[in-house]
């Protein structure tokens, strides 16, 4: 049986820490995405999982690497170069939510 995940190793708290460290408050945060203040706090509580248009848009305004977001995988930020990797993988991680929507 697998064990629950610790609260660091979620898109929330790395969504959280992302907004930390670029000085922004939730509500900040909100502006520039478009979301509400609800949304990013849903989010790092890991109440609701972003979907890959907010995930693009993030990768894009913050260059954060969405491996690290979703996976915790380093570095954070993203050199010019890894920009189109990670377009590819929010692509693969937008088909899969897509299908693991249809199984539920």
């Amino acid at each position: 049986m697998a064990g629950k995940k610790k609260k660091e190793d979620t898109l929330g708290f790395r969504l959280s820490l992302l907004r930390q460290k670029l000085g922004l408050s939730q509500k900040d945060l909100a502006i520039r995405m478009g979301v509400s203040s609800q949304t990013i706090l849903n989010y790092e509580a890991n109440r609701r999982c972003p979907d890959t248009d907010f995930l693009f848009q993030l990768m894009e305004m913050c260059r954060v690497n969405v491996n690290w977001l979703i996976g915790g995988q380093e570095p954070v930020f993203l050199f010019q170069y890894d920009v189109q990797k990670n377009k590819d993988l929010l692509e693969i991680y937008r088909k899969l939510t897509e299908a693991l929507h249809d199984i539920a």
